[in-house]
């Protein structure tokens, strides 16, 4: 996946793809965004599965 992907795992939590190192982190949001609507604005979400 690209750098900056982000994927919700089955608990709706969201993941980002570091620019760096290519290591996947939790991404967290202090706005009250959700998981979704932080997926729409890193690019088009899609689904990813197991």
């Amino acid at each position: 996946m690209p750098d900056r992907a982000v994927i919700i795992d089955e608990y709706g939590h969201a993941w980002q793809k570091s620019a760096y190192l290519g290591f996947w982190y939790r991404a967290f949001d202090g706005d009250g965004i959700s998981a979704f609507e932080l997926a729409q604005r890193a690019g088009k979400p899609r689904q990813v599965s197991p």
